[in-house]
């Protein structure tokens, strides 16, 4: 891996809507070791995002209005000059922990490093999961759907746990009933409209098939069945096996609504298919 002297060849790529609360935060993490920053706006922006993003790097751009951060990340991966990726959301930021670790990760022996995921609270870190924020590119593909994520693109794909943290900390409660109902459902109804539009119309970085995946493609063939009596209990059942271990009432909470939140989905593309006769 080369790139300026100093920096490590990665870009890193965000996507963001409005965030002028928290992008510095998250910028100023990791600004100082990577060799390219990209930044993405999801339609006009509103408030100081951009001009915060400028203070950092010069790929700053205003892209369509899709309603999806996913919608743009192949766009993102296009983009970067450098084969591996650092992907953060406005509302995450490196921890002092994996700021030193970055450095110092064998990139040579390994395809995609899964890093300690936790939702900071009142300074608290709960809901410790893994996140695949470092990748790459050219070892995965992505499709520009939301809640999608990188996957291997066929080939046997080595990874590795990280155990230094990219911490999670949004300016919302989003276990909430409120955030559910002002956040999650919106972004339902754009899940759904994603899952049944043309494939051909839908971004994608590296994926070589012209329609979903089998198993994505029998969800939404079957969305009753599926999305709406299979998938729900799995995040409920998830929810409670880390509320046990992690000790946490933030992980059953996040369970019931993610489970909600999938059964909402696939409830629309029920309806969507109903009215279309397929």
């Amino acid at each position: 891996m080369t790139g300026k002297p100093g920096k490590l060849p990665i870009s890193a790529v965000m996507v963001i809507y409005n965030e002028e609360a928290l992008l510095e935060r998250s910028l100023r993490s990791f600004a100082d070791l990577v060799d390219e920053i990209i930044v993405v706006h999801d339609g006009p922006c509103k408030d100081r995002s951009l001009e915060i993003a400028r203070k950092y790097t010069d790929n700053v751009f205003e892209l369509e209005r899709s309603g999806s951060a996913e919608w743009h990340r192949p766009w993102t991966y296009e983009r970067a000059r450098h084969e591996w990726i650092l992907e953060v959301d406005a509302d995450e930021y490196l921890s002092p922990e994996l700021r030193v670790a970055l450095p110092d990760l064998d990139y040579s022996a390994v395809d995609l490093f899964n890093v300690t995921w936790p939702t900071v609270r009142f300074g608290r870190r709960l809901r410790r999961g893994f996140k695949g924020a470092l990748f790459n590119k050219w070892k995965l593909y992505r499709i520009g759907v939301t809640h999608e994520y990188p996957k291997a693109s066929g080939e046997r794909l080595v990874s590795k746990r990280v155990p230094q943290p990219l911490l999670h900390e949004p300016r919302y409660d989003d276990v909430s009933w409120s955030t559910f109902v002002q956040k999650w459902l919106p972004r339902a109804k754009v899940h759904a409209s994603e899952y049944l539009a043309d494939f051909r119309t839908i971004p994608k970085w590296n994926y070589q098939q012209a329609e979903w995946d089998q198993p994505t493609r029998w969800f939404i063939r079957h969305p009753l069945v599926g999305g709406m009596l299979i998938v729900p209990p799995l995040h409920w059942c998830l929810g409670i096996r880390n509320c046990v271990t992690e000790r946490s009432w933030f992980c059953l909470k996040y369970g019931f609504f993610s489970g909600l939140y999938y059964f909402y989905v696939f409830s629309i593309v029920l309806r969507m298919r109903g009215k279309a006769g397929v």
